[in-house]
C-alpha cells in the first residue's frame, strides 16, 4: 500500500504503487516531449517561429511545464531525519511550518526505514593510501610548492629573476603565470593569476603571523617565524600596481575601463597583442589582496607603517613606494579597482580561461566578495576621504547598492541556478554548447570565502556548505571519471579523481585537441572539501543535506551515503539528513570526507615529478605532464589546500579528544 501526501492532505492509496507512479511520470516526460516537438513543427511550417518562441518562454516563465511534468504546484511537507549514528532508529522532525503533518504511523516507518537502510558507504580496500608515504610526500610538496611559487615572483629578496631575464625588462613586483616562453609562451603577467598568487603570499604570512602569535613568549613586532621578505614582496606588487593602472591599453583608459585588461608584459608595459578581452575579474581579485593583506595586519594589531622597519634600508627602499600610510594605498590603488567593479559588474566579459564572452559565475562572485570586503574595510575607515573627493561615507553607500545588485543579478536574473539542474551553471550563456560544470565555480567559492577569518556572521554566499557548488564538484568528479582514462582504474570506488577545467575541453596545453586534467583543478576539489570539513568543526555545525532518494542518486552525498530503500518513495515528502555535530555518525562522515579530499590530492602525488615540479597539466592518457612548466597558479593552490588540511586536521583532532573525554 503506497503513502503520499497531495494537496497537503495524507492519503491511502491501494490502487498505485511505486512502480506504477514512476511509469505515470514516465509518460508526462513522454507528452511534455511530443508536445515540444510538434509545437515547434506545426510553428515553422505556419512560419510563426519568433512568436512560438516568445509563447514557449513565457509559459515557461510561469512554470506550466514544469508543473507538467514535475508537479511542482505542489506543496510539500519538509521532514528531518535526525541521525547520531547508524543501525538505530533516528529521531524524526516535521517542520514547524507545516501546515499538514505525517501521521505517526508514517513518520515511524520513514524512521525505521532511515534506520534500516541509510549507511556510510564502506571503504573499499583499494581506497587506501599509504599514509606514511602520502605525509611524508605532501610535507616535502607544500614545501617545494612554496618556494618555486617564490622562484616565479620578480623580488631580488626572494631570487635573481631581473638578473637571469635582465634582456626582458622585466621588474620587481611582476608575477610570472609560468617562466615557460615558448610551446606555449606563459611568460607574462596575468592581473587575476597574479592576485591569487599574491593572496596565497598573503596565507603565508598570515600562517606564519599565527604560528608567531602562539608562541609562549609573545613579543609584537620582534618576528621569528616570519619571512619579512615577504612583506615587501607584497608591497611592490601593490607599488607595481599603481604603475600598471595608469597605462593605456587595449582595454580602455586608464583608471578607468583599461583597468580589465588581462595581461601585461614583463617589464610592465601594456600587452599589445590581440587577446580576449577585457576579464573583469583581475580588479576584484586584485583588491581583494589588498584588503586581505591590511585585515591580516590588522588582526594581529598591526598597521602598513608598522612593517617598513623590518624591511628598510636592506630590504626595501621606502621612497621607491608610491604610498606610506594605509590611506594612500586606498586613495591610489584599491579605491580605483573597486570602483571599476561598481561600474563594470553589469558588462559582460570574457572568463577566466580567456574563451567565453558574457556573463560568468566566478567573475561575478570575486566581484561580489571584493565589494563586501571593501565595505567592512571602509566601515573602519569614515575620516577618510575618496579621490574623488567623496566622502569614505558615500563610497561605502555606492558599494552597499552596488553589492545588492549585483547579488539580486548572481541568485536571480543571470541564470547561474537553474531549477532543471542541481549545480551551478557558470557560464549561462553557453548552455547550448556546455552542460556548465566548470571547476572555476568552486574556485570561485575558495577564493571568497577565508577558512580562517570568515565565520558564520558572513554574509558572502555559496559557502563551502552550498548544495549547487557541492554538487558541481560531484557533476565534474562523474564526467572526469569517464572522460580521461587514467582515472578508468578508479570506476566505482567512491575516490578523489584528476581534475580538468570542464567536460568540454578542448586545450591540451599548447593547442587544441582534447583536454586534460589540470593540477590546479584537482587540488581544488580536495581544497573546497577541506574547505566544508573546516566550516562545520570550526562553527561546531551540524551536517545538513538532503536525503531525497532522487536528489541523493545525483548528488554529492551519493558518494558518501548510501540509501538503497525506495519504500519511501511514496511520501510526498522533502528528507533533510541531520547529524548532529559532535555524534558518533558525525565524526565517522567527518572522517569519510577527508579520506575522499586526500584521494584528490593522491592523484597529484602519482603526477608531479621526482623534483616535486608541477606545469598545469598532466596527459588524460598517459600521466605525464603538458603545457606550461611550473605553473605559479599550480603551486599556489597546492600550498593552499595542504595548508588548509593541516588547519582542518587540528580542529579534528580537538574534537576526537573531546569524545575520548
Amino acid at each position: 500500500m503506497g503513502l503520499r501526501v497531495t494537496d497537503n492532505y495524507l492519503f491511502k492509496e491501494t490502487n498505485i504503487n511505486s512502480s506504477q507512479k514512476f511509469n505515470m511520470k514516465k509518460m508526462k516526460q513522454i507528452l511534455l516531449i511530443s508536445f515540444v516537438s510538434l509545437f515547434f513543427i506545426t510553428s515553422l511550417n505556419m512560419r510563426l517561429t519568433e512568436k512560438s518562441f516568445s509563447f514557449l518562454r513565457d509559459i515557461y516563465g510561469k512554470n506550466l511545464i514544469m508543473d507538467l511534468y514535475c508537479e511542482t504546484s505542489q506543496k510539500k511537507i519538509s521532514v528531518d531525519i535526525v541521525m547520531s549514528s547508524t543501525n538505530t532508529i533516528p529521531e524524526v522532525k516535521q517542520s514547524i511550518s507545516n501546515t499538514d503533518f505525517l501521521d505517526k504511523t508514517v513518520e515511524e516507518s520513514i524512521a525505521l526505514q532511515f534506520g534500516k537502510y541509510f549507511k556510510i558507504k564502506p571503504k573499499l580496500i583499494s581506497q587506501n593510501i599509504d599514509r606514511t608515504r602520502f605525509e611524508t610526500w605532501l610535507e616535502e610538496e607544500t614545501k617545494i610548492s612554496l618556494q618555486n611559487l617564490k622562484n616565479n615572483i620578480a623580488d631580488d629578496n626572494l631570487n635573481s629573476l631581473t638578473t637571469v631575464y635582465k634582456n626582458t625588462g622585466i621588474v620587481e613586483g611582476t608575477v610570472l603565470a609560468s617562466p615557460s616562453q615558448s610551446n606555449p609562451n606563459y611568460f607574462y603577467d596575468w592581473t587575476r593569476d597574479s592576485a591569487i598568487t599574491m593572496n596565497t603570499i598573503v596565507n603565508v604570512l598570515q600562517t606564519q603571523m599565527s604560528e608567531e602569535k602562539a608562541k609562549t613568549e609573545f613579543v609584537p613586532l620582534q618576528f621569528s617565524c616570519v619571512d619579512v621578505k615577504l612583506f615587501g614582496t607584497v608591497l611592490k606588487y601593490m607599488n607595481k600596481t599603481y604603475e600598471i593602472q595608469r597605462i593605456e591599453n587595449l582595454s580602455g583608459k586608464p583608471l578607468l575601463q583599461g583597468l580589465g585588461e588581462p595581461k601585461w608584459n614583463v617589464d610592465g608595459t601594456a600587452f599589445m597583442g590581440s587577446w580576449g578581452r577585457p576579464q573583469n575579474d583581475g580588479p576584484a581579485l586584485r583588491a581583494t589582496t589588498m584588503i586581505h593583506f591590511l585585515n591580516s595586519l590588522q588582526q594581529f594589531g598591526y598597521k602598513l607603517e608598522d612593517v617598513y622597519p623590518f624591511l628598510e634600508p636592506t630590504l626595501l627602499n621606502k621612497t621607491s613606494l608610491v604610498f606610506d600610510t594605509e590611506e594612500e594605498l586606498f586613495n591610489k590603488v584599491i579605491y580605483y579597482d573597486l570602483k571599476f567593479v561598481v561600474d563594470n559588474w553589469h558588462k559582460q566579459s570574457f572568463d577566466l580561461w580567456e574563451e567565453l564572452n558574457g556573463n560568468h559565475f566566478f567573475t561575478s562572485v570575486v566581484q561580489l566578495n571584493s565589494m563586501r570586503l571593501g565595505i567592512n574595510f571602509l566601515k573602519q575607515h569614515l575620516d577618510w576621504e575618496c579621490p574623488s573627493g567623496t566622502s569614505v561615507s558615500a563610497f561605502i553607500n555606492t558599494l552597499d547598492s552596488t553589492y545588492n545588485l549585483l547579488l539580486s543579478f548572481i541568485e536571480n536574473e543571470a541564470g547561474f541556478v537553474n531549477e532543471l539542474t542541481n549545480h551551478i551553471i557558470e557560464n549561462p550563456q553557453y548552455r547550448y554548447k556546455r552542460s556548465g560544470l566548470d571547476i572555476s565555480t568552486l574556485i570561485a567559492a575558495v577564493l571568497t570565502h577565508d577558512p580562517i577569518s570568515d565565520d558564520l556572521k558572513s554574509t558572502m554566499p555559496y559557502n563551502y556548505n552550498n548544495t549547487l557548488v557541492l554538487n558541481s564538484l560531484h557533476g565534474l568528479t562523474e564526467s572526469m571519471q569517464v572522460l580521461y582514462p587514467i582515472n578508468h582504474p578508479l570506476n566505482s570506488l567512491n575516490m578523489g579523481v584528476a581534475l580538468g577545467r570542464y567536460p568540454e575541453d578542448v586545450y591540451n596545453g599548447n593547442g587544441e585537441s582534447e583536454g586534460n586534467p589540470w593540477f590546479l583543478a584537482t587540488a581544488t576539489g580536495a581544497q573546497y572539501l577541506y574547505g566544508f570539513v573546516n566550516l562545520h568543526l570550526k562553527n561546531k555545525m551540524d551536517l545538513k543535506l538532503d536525503a531525497s532518494l532522487d536528489e541523493m542518486k545525483e548528488s554529492f552525498w551519493h558518494n558518501i551515503f548510501d540509501f538503497s530503500s525506495s519504500s519511501i518513495r511514496d511520501v510526498d515528502a522533502n528528507f533533510n539528513l541531520v547529524i548532529p555535530y559532535g555524534s558518533k555518525m558525525y565524526i565517522e562522515t567527518i572522517q569519510r570526507l577527508l579520506i575522499y579530499a586526500d584521494s584528490f590530492l593522491d592523484q597529484i602525488r602519482k603526477h608531479v615529478s621526482d623534483q616535486g615540479n608541477m606545469s598545469e597539466q598532466f596527459n588524460k592518457y598517459t600521466g605525464f605532464q603538458e603545457g606550461a612548466r611550473d605553473l605559479t597558479w599550480s603551486y599556489g593552490t597546492f600550498w593552499n589546500t595542504a595548508s588548509l588540511r593541516t588547519l582542518v586536521n587540528k580542529e579534528f583532532q580537538k574534537l576526537e579528544l573531546q569524545k575520548q573525554r
